[in-house]
């Protein structure tokens, strides 16, 4: 019994023990520190804003400063003007004063300096090398400040003097010259004209007008002008405004033979025959061309005016020799005037040359014919 109590026992304290579980009864939660927090959180702002603001505007100080020097700089490097280089005359001898007073200010410096070291008593060698270079370097500063400043006005007397002699001897530059050409009133009335053709020829008759109008005010006797502006008021159906302006530019020069002719073919479009002969008169055939000859015929064959037309056809035959037409006209005329020998020659000769229109070939043949029975 023992040794099954034993084992018993032993088995109790192998066994682990169960924890024991306790229910919670207080939960204990955290605390924070809010107060704390906000601190930290104003001063780190703060401190970012401090940079940002230090970033931005300590730059634009240093460049206003900077702005500043060289402000004064410039007026400093001015040349010296009005009173000032009135007293250059004296200005050596004030250098030479002020540099005799510096010179004496410098050795009554150094003998202070000299009397204070005596005076003091003061050993070079027990004295510390960083206090000795202190004090050398202050005197030395004491001392050489104002020869400085004074020498920067000598400097800058002498450069004022340099620069009044500069102006002197300064020789001013030529002027540049600027060629001007002045357009002439023919160029303007040509640049009207082209404006004025360049309209015609796209069919804008009015920009063309006003155009051509300009070019003879500029210039009444410009001649291609004048007649492009008739055949414009012609293309138009005025004939009137086209006869005006013609009639015009022959009182400013009668012996333009463009505007004559094309006088007469607006008469001769109107049947102003009648009108036509005084515009093609006999003072102008000096000048005559192949329109001229044409429509100076036409109105006399028309009027019955027989030896103009005999004259004019016959220079027309001369001037053309290969057109049959001119040589039938020429035969019509002779006939008309009892000139039966050479009216059959003429009729032959239009007869040979050919080129004729079915009638007139016709007409031709029968009047030959007829004056050859005869």
């Amino acid at each position: 019994m023992s040794i099954i109590n034993k084992m018993l026992k032993d088995i109790e304290k192998r066994k682990p023990q169960p924890d024991l579980e306790l229910e919670k009864t207080v939960e204990v939660e955290p605390i924070y520190d809010y107060a704390t927090l906000g601190k930290r959180a104003g001063i780190g702002v703060l401190l970012c804003s401090v940079v940002i603001l230090a970033y931005v505007f300590i730059p634009q100080k240093k460049a206003s400063d900077l702005s500043k020097t060289q402000k004064l700089n410039a007026e400093l490097a001015q040349p010296v003007q009005g009173d000032e280089l009135a007293i250059q005359g004296s200005g050596a001898a004030q250098n030479a004063s002020a540099t005799s007073s510096i010179e004496n200010q410098n050795i009554q410096n150094n003998s202070v300096v000299n009397s204070a070291n005596s005076q003091a008593g003061i050993d070079d060698q027990k004295i510390d090398p960083n206090i000795k270079t202190q004090s050398s370097s202050a005197l030395a500063v004491k001392v050489t400040d104002e020869p400085v400043g004074k020498a920067n006005k000598k400097d800058q007397a002498a450069q004022a003097d340099n620069e009044a002699r500069a102006v002197k001897n300064k020789v001013t530059p030529a002027q540049a010259k600027i060629n001007v050409r002045q357009i002439s009133t023919q160029e303007r009335a040509d640049n009207w004209f082209n404006k004025g053709k360049e309209a015609f020829k796209f069919g804008l008759i009015e920009d063309a007008i006003i155009d051509l109008d300009k070019a003879l005010t500029l210039m009444p006797l410009h001649i291609d002008a004048r007649s492009l502006l008739a055949a414009a008021y012609y293309g138009r159906g005025e004939l009137a405004q086209a006869d005006a302006i013609l009639r015009q530019g022959l009182r400013f020069n009668p012996d333009v033979m463009r505007w004559r002719v094309l006088l007469a073919k607006i008469l001769t479009e109107q049947q102003s025959y009648q009108s036509v002969l005084p515009v093609l008169s006999q003072q102008f055939e000096r000048y005559a061309n192949i329109d001229f000859w044409i429509l100076k015929g036409t109105a006399a064959q028309q009027l019955g005016e027989n030896d103009i037309a005999l004259n004019c056809f016959r220079q027309l035959t001369q001037l053309q020799p290969e057109q049959a037409k001119w040589w039938l006209a020429l035969a019509s005329a002779s006939e008309i005037a009892a000139d039966k020998y050479n009216a059959r020659r003429y009729y032959m000769t239009a007869l040979q040359l050919g080129g004729l229109s079915p009638g007139s070939q016709d007409h031709a043949e029968q009047r030959l014919l007829y004056l050859g029975e005869n």
